[in-house]
């Protein structure tokens, strides 16, 4: 089974979704793939200050840079750009028990719902992410 991966080990993504069937699963790996080859996501912090336990988890020593913006801002400087960009909050679930929004055993909903969930261990990310297709 593939698997995403996040900082400490698979994010719990497709273990989520194996309630779906195999058919389903085999979709996600295949729209998986598709996506590594024609986008790319794009994370941010969102808070009012920086976060100390961030700058530890993601950060050797003094090698970090810290890019403060605004929503706004973030999404205005994405319209010059060729690419469809899709910006939003992440919405952080229990795998074992709640169920991913807009999905259903049918059907992706718009697929870019895949990449706005994770599992709520990932809470204190309070990630915004930016989504190139």
């Amino acid at each position: 089974m593939i698997t995403l991966r996040a900082r400490g080990g698979p994010s719990g993504a497709f273990e989520a979704y194996e309630s779906y069937g195999k058919e389903y699963i085999e979709q996600l790996k295949y729209w998986e793939k598709v996506f590594r080859t024609i986008g790319a996501v794009n994370c941010w912090h969102v808070n009012n200050s920086e976060s100390e336990e961030m700058w530890n988890l993601y950060v050797s020593g003094n090698e970090g840079v810290a890019v403060q913006s605004t929503f706004s801002a973030l999404t205005k400087a994405f319209d010059a750009t060729a690419r469809k960009v899709y910006v939003g909050i992440m919405k952080y679930i229990d795998y074992e028990h709640d169920s991913f929004e807009d999905c259903s055993n049918r059907s992706f909903g718009n697929f870019t719902t895949f990449f706005n969930y994770k599992d709520e261990n990932f809470k204190h990310e309070n990630e915004l992410r930016a989504l190139i297709m």
